[in-house]
């Protein structure tokens, strides 16, 4: 599983987890912390100019 993909998994997971039952707001905000601060880097990908992406 690539980069991209652990994280499209990790944000479904977070969605299902608020689905499946109400939140506190300290759950949100922490969920979205750590969200932010696991994935920054990913967002923050540039295509290689020497590869086909």
């Amino acid at each position: 599983m690539n980069k991209v993909e652990q994280d499209l998994a990790l944000v479904l997971g977070m969605i299902q987890q608020l689905l499946d039952r109400e939140m506190t707001e300290a759950e949100v905000a922490l969920a979205t912390i750590s969200f932010k601060s696991g994935v920054q880097t990913g967002l923050e990908w540039e295509p290689n100019p020497n590869r086909n992406n």
